[in-house]
């Protein structure tokens, strides 16, 4: 079944006539194509996607194969749509309800004469289960992502400037094939790795500190992510400490995440390791997300998700450490869940590595 169809199914499993996509995300992943304009799938199968002379050519390249109409717009975008759902007699539209701007709803709610229904959970829920064509996408990115890795470790050393070393890395993933970054890629170094997002500065690299680094790829729409913490010559006991402590809970929440598992349960393996060893109180952030056209979807692992996880979700794991003003640890892989087990996707070695 393809994913237009997945969707017109959504539709009539809701009692919609069908369901409008917005989003760019929604957009390529029903159509292949985040390009201006909207997309309409009806709950017959039929798919539509609208958008003016600037997209036209490029949306019949790629949506057109996927069975959809391309419709080129002859005035404005909303009395097109709303030509559209007369023509097919629409009368109760499902619309992307977690994503959508307040003007453009206003927009939706005033020219069109169907009513709007709230779908967006439906078609988050739809969404979690990664298909093996996705599932390959996604290895094909992490693949990219790890080759440009291996080629910056050799240019880690001290006096390089974490921005230029960030625009390495970004440079040697689009030359291994990537369409752009996964997302703004944290490379950190020292003091600064205390801040879980942080961004690339003019920070030279110094001997003796941590160097984190947070990136990913993307292949036609999908994304990768992990993370790496790396040493700069020899450090301190407590770094040490704080690496192992960090690598030992990410294994806790790698054993813990299975089918029918819930995010909560999962998180709590690994948040348990790090408060045992002295540190509860510097691990804030959730244990990790699902990714895939989007880099963080659900579901996710978190002290409140209590969602259950199922064959065909895609989760990092990736804990941190973070001791304010000093340092901080994160190590972070993709995991795989299917009828037939778990499968890490990353296959860079976690061994606390020293340059």
């Amino acid at each position: 079944m393809t994913k237009r169809e997945r969707i017109a199914e959504v539709a009539k499993d809701q009692g919609l006539d069908g369901i409008l996509l917005t989003s760019g995300s929604l957009r390529y992943y029903a159509a292949g194509s985040s390009a201006e304009g909207m997309v309409l799938i009806a709950a017959g199968g039929g798919g539509y996607a609208l958008t003016d002379s600037r997209y036209f050519e490029a949306l019949e390249q790629t949506a057109g194969p996927l069975g959809f109409s391309v419709v080129l717009l002859r005035k404005n975008l909303i009395d097109s749509l709303g030509d559209l759902c007369a023509r097919l007699g629409i009368k109760r539209l499902g619309y992307e309800d977690d994503t959508i701007r307040l003007k453009e709803y206003r927009r939706l709610q005033t020219g069109l004469s169907c009513e709007l229904v709230p779908a967006g959970e439906a078609l988050c829920t739809l969404r979690q289960v990664k298909s093996e064509e996705e599932i390959l996408l996604i290895i094909a990115a992490q693949e990219i992502a790890e080759r440009a890795f291996d080629d910056l470790l050799s240019e880690i050393r001290p006096g390089r400037t974490e921005r230029e070393l960030a625009a390495f890395l970004d440079y040697r993933m689009a030359s291994y094939g990537s369409q752009g970054r996964a997302f703004p890629t944290i490379l950190i170094s020292g003091q600064n790795t205390s801040k879980p997002h942080g961004e690339p500065g003019d920070k030279a690299l110094k001997t003796g500190e941590f160097i984190t680094v947070d990136f990913g790829a993307r292949v036609d729409g999908y994304r990768s992510d992990m993370t790496r913490t790396v040493a700069l010559g020899q450090i301190g006991e407590e770094m040490e400490k704080v690496y192992g402590t960090v690598l030992k809970a990410q294994l806790a929440g790698i054993a813990a995440l299975d089918v029918q598992k819930t995010g909560a349960e999962v998180h709590e393996a690994a948040s348990r390791v790090i408060r045992e060893a002295g540190y509860g109180d510097y691990f804030g952030h959730g244990l990790g997300h699902s990714l895939g056209v989007d880099i963080h979807e659900r579901p996710t692992a978190s002290p409140a998700s209590e969602a259950r996880f199922c064959a065909g979700n895609v989760l990092t794991v990736e804990p941190g450490i973070y001791l304010p003003g000093r340092f901080g640890v994160r190590i972070e892989d993709m995991i795989f869940l299917s009828d037939r087990g778990k499968r890490n996707l990353t296959k860079t070695p976690k061994a606390l590595l020293r340059l």
